[in-house]
């Protein structure tokens, strides 16, 4: 019993560990998509209150962007 346990326990585990580091890869990459907008919206001269608006990152967030 404590033989087949363990196996199942270790593949839970990975399945657990990949399912997190898959959502925590997810976020981290629309992050990363929303600063690149709100940069080229900058360079093209949008106001910073539009872009928070489209981007749904706050005017502090941009502006920590800003060139």
């Amino acid at each position: 019993m404590i033989k087949t346990f363990i196996p199942e326990a270790l593949k839970r585990g990975r399945r657990e560990g990949k399912k997190e580091g898959l959502q925590e890869g997810k976020k981290l990459g629309v992050q990363q998509a929303k600063t690149e907008v709100a940069g080229n919206l900058l360079q093209l001269g949008v106001d910073i209150d539009t872009i928070a608006g489209a981007t749904g990152l706050s005017p502090d967030e941009i502006a920590k962007i800003k060139p």
